[in-house]
């Protein structure tokens, strides 16, 4: 009967994150509150779990979905031309899901999840970094504002302050606008 238990919640972990990326595909304002019913409530159930092997198993699913977030990162690293191809919604808001998740979690520093904050924070910041371009800063506000519940619900320290002002302060970003401020010319 055990055993069935955590079959029935290996299951519904699988198909809670299978079901919620195809949902990030194409955003749009009705989707978009779809998106944050779903990613709500899957950090809902994923935390419900509060026995040790429930919250391994948890752990297992969060690892392996964030080591294949990762592994797309290390491709697009290796190649420049195909981080705007790997970048899209489903992998800002598959972030932003386990980003939730561990924000969420009430006894974080006693589960094994605590294990995942580094990975989560590095995968994050790893694609913000990538992200330089004006047009994706969409993404890159996302990620940020995926990472704010770490730091305020677990009291966790994020580097966030240097994509914040690269993003408001590169050349041609849309911070400011179209060529609201110019500095370069003398008039």
């Amino acid at each position: 009967p055990i055993n069935l238990k955590f079959a029935f919640l290996d299951t519904m972990y699988r198909q809670i994150y299978a079901n919620f990326l195809p949902t990030c595909r194409n955003l749009s304002g009705r989707s978009m509150k779809w998106v944050h019913v779903l990613l709500e409530t899957g950090s809902q159930a994923y935390n419900a779990a509060m026995s040790s092997r429930a919250t391994w198993l948890v752990y297992q699913h969060a690892f392996s979905f964030i080591r294949s977030i990762a592994i797309q990162l290390r491709s697009a690293l290796k190649d420049s031309k195909q981080v705007i191809v790997q970048t899209n919604w489903q992998v800002v808001y598959g972030l932003r899901f386990w980003a939730t998740v561990l924000a969420d979690r009430e006894d974080l520093y006693k589960s094994p999840l605590k294990n995942l904050v580094f990975p989560i924070i590095q995968v994050t910041l790893g694609y913000l970094h990538r992200l330089r371009s004006k047009v994706l800063i969409p993404f890159r506000m996302q990620l940020i504002d995926s990472l704010l519940p770490l730091c305020t619900k677990q009291h966790i320290y994020v580097p966030l302050f240097r994509p914040i002002l690269d993003m408001l302060f590169s050349k041609g970003s849309y911070a400011f606008g179209r060529g609201a401020l110019n500095y370069s010319s003398t008039s």
